[in-house]
């Protein structure tokens, strides 16, 4: 939707959405109506150099985002993933399709899917086996002069040198 010139991308009620609710064409040409802006930094993946000049976007105006992407964009954000997760998985799609360090646009619409939840993670599943193991423990005590038994070597050590202080 546009008022007044200005883009004004509709948002899901449960989240913003790249892929239903903006143009992405037009925030990869026009950053600066959404409220952020390219500024490009090198991409290294596995100690390898992808290129020096991976687009990355700057959050400039939050307002400005604010009004076009409603807060579920800065909510989502802070879903528990992080930016560096975030990075590592911009990471992996260019690394699996290297075909495309050398189209901007198609970087930035990476940059953009992985932004906003449309491109989603990978599923990665957790197996949990318990293992229930009987261990034998050795407990020494340790008699003090007094007759007072202790477990904790320092504790009966203390004991001991209390007992010839005060004798």
């Amino acid at each position: 939707m546009t008022i007044d010139g200005v883009a004004h991308p509709q948002h899901n009620q449960k989240g913003c959405n790249v892929e239903n609710s903006t143009n992405i064409p037009d925030m990869i040409a026009n950053p600066q109506d959404y409220g952020f802006a390219w500024e490009y930094g090198p991409l290294n993946k596995g100690g390898m150099e992808l290129t020096d000049a991976a687009p990355y976007m700057v959050h400039q105006n939050l307002t400005r985002m604010r009004e076009v992407f409603g807060d579920d964009y800065f909510l989502n954000m802070a879903n528990g993933t992080s930016g560096k997760v975030r990075d590592q998985l911009l990471r992996n799609d260019i690394f699996a399709n290297r075909d495309i360090l050398v189209d901007d646009v198609a970087m930035k619409t990476i940059v953009l899917q992985r932004a906003f939840g449309a491109k989603k993670p990978r599923a990665s599943r957790v197996t949990v086996v318990e293992v229930e193991k009987l261990v034998e423990v050795e407990v020494r005590i340790y008699m003090a002069d007094d007759g007072q038994e202790f477990t904790d070597k320092a504790e009966f050590m203390a004991h001991q040198i209390d007992l010839r202080q005060n004798a």
